[in-house]
């Protein structure tokens, strides 16, 4: 190492040295990100608020609860020394707050009026076709994708809670046959996930990513969009450092075209064409009463509901 390369790295060290004794003194200002939903539970609100977003999404993919979209709340400020989990605590009140004003008791009262009417069971044979073909494939993968199905149908009210718990039973026992299987692990792993939706035009579409959280988002952008969006598609693919993760995504599209194919996309569409239970006037009217009442951000959770519940 020459004398100047020494002098240099010594300079860098030293930088980071002061960085760190000013964050730690509170000169530096630190971002808190906060993320959180509230649903109604005996007629009481919980609310569920962590720095994890992956924890608050699976909180709202929940089947026994109907938990508001994802909400966050940023604060950047100076941290002194020892004080850093106060103030993630306050960020997580704060937040709390914020939902707790966004969605008022009264408001979830008419919420719970449309969320807590049964399905109508429209759906309820062509489940019944598909759960045929997981007897038939003895795979694990087209069960994971016929569970899917099962509970895309629920959430948009094309069967009852009865027939879906049913079913529910019926793909517990299966997963037993899977649980010995032994998966091969390597030194590296990662989870792609894809989302696959169908424009207006009827042209199918599909969006692969890594992170959950994005997927999420853009799930929830085309559903409020009106688009028919096929539930999420997951994979845990374990490799080495020989092989690149980009090599990974394209193995993972590659069985997304295979699994997701031509016949499921046109039960997903059947099951999303199914006669809605709800009124689109009946509904139209009430998010309107629920914005001049209680604010816009709780009649665009209801409205983002409606299209979940395919109201045309």
């Amino acid at each position: 190492m020459t004398v100047k390369n020494a002098m240099n790295l010594f300079r860098d060290v030293q930088v980071a040295e002061e960085f760190r004794q000013m964050a730690d003194e509170g000169y530096l200002d630190t971002e808190f990100t906060m993320y959180g939903t509230v649903y109604v539970e005996n007629g009481t609100r919980r609310y569920i608020i962590s720095s994890k977003e992956d924890k608050i999404i699976d909180a709202t993919e929940n089947d026994d609860i109907f938990a508001m979209p994802v909400s966050s709340c940023l604060e950047i400020c100076p941290v002194p020394m020892g004080e850093k989990e106060r103030i993630a605590y306050e960020v997580k009140i704060q937040l709390a707050k914020q939902l707790q004003r966004a969605y008022p008791e009264e408001f979830f009262e008419i919420f719970n009026n449309f969320s807590h009417q049964d399905g109508n069971d429209e759906a309820a044979d062509l489940i019944w076709q598909w759960v045929k073909k997981v007897d038939a494939t003895f795979s694990s993968e087209i069960l994971a994708v016929v569970e899917a199905m099962a509970r895309f149908a629920f959430r948009r009210k094309a069967l009852s809670r009865a027939t879906y718990e049913e079913f529910s039973k019926w793909f517990q026992e299966e997963w037993k046959n899977f649980e010995e299987d032994i998966i091969p692990k390597d030194v590296l792993h990662k989870t792609w996930y894809t989302l696959t939706y169908i424009e207006p035009s009827g042209r199918i579409k599909q969006a692969t990513n890594a992170r959950k959280e994005w997927v999420y988002h853009k799930q929830v952008q085309l559903i409020r969009e009106g688009k028919i969006v096929a539930p999420v598609y997951s994979k845990t693919y374990w490799y080495n450092n020989q092989i690149t993760p980009d090599s990974i995504k394209k193995q993972h599209v590659h069985h997304c075209r295979e699994i997701i194919d031509s016949d499921y996309i046109s039960a997903i569409m059947e099951i999303a064409g199914c006669t809605s239970i709800f009124s689109r006037k009946d509904l139209e009217q009430t998010i309107t009463e629920c914005a001049e009442a209680y604010g816009e951000k709780a009649a665009d959770a209801l409205r983002y509901y409606g299209y979940v519940w395919g109201v045309k």
